[in-house]
């Protein structure tokens, strides 16, 4: 009888790791879409916070640091280069785009932070084409 208590303990231990190991299953890694790098800001500007967009067939891109809201968040040039999120618009939300398209961007270079609270039209502008694959894209400035 000992010996069978014994075997029902272990069988029950093992039967458990193995239910505990099957229900964790494998973590798959999260794909990141909607990504843009854009680097090569290699001139001396007083510029420093960037969003960009682009119209392509009625559809609407746009590239920020974050879109919460129907409020965007402008990025930051740090070490001459800046990652943003980038969104289509072709229902009634915008979406992080995913696609393997070439867009040629419009950047909008401002000084403050807030330009986009304030209604502060852009202190410059400049133009980027970046070629994505699975939305995920890096271009520079030339």
């Amino acid at each position: 009888m000992k010996n069978f208590l014994k075997l029902f303990g272990i069988i029950t231990l093992v039967l458990a790791v193995v239910f505990f190991a099957a229900a964790c299953g494998d973590d798959e890694e999260e794909i990141a879409t909607g990504k843009l790098t854009i680097v090569g800001f290699d001139f001396d500007i007083g510029e420093k916070y960037v969003m960009a967009d682009a119209w392509i067939d009625g559809v609407y891109y746009f590239a920020a640091a974050n879109y919460v809201n129907g409020e965007l968040t402008l990025g930051e040039i740090k070490n001459k280069i800046v990652t943003l999120s980038v969104w289509e618009h072709k229902g009634s939300e915008p979406v992080l785009y995913s696609g393997n398209e070439e867009i040629d961007f419009d950047i909008y270079l401002f000084i403050d932070e807030d330009a986009l609270d304030n209604d502060v039209d852009a202190d410059d502008t400049m133009n980027v084409t970046v070629k994505f694959k699975k939305g995920i894209g890096i271009g520079e400035i030339q």
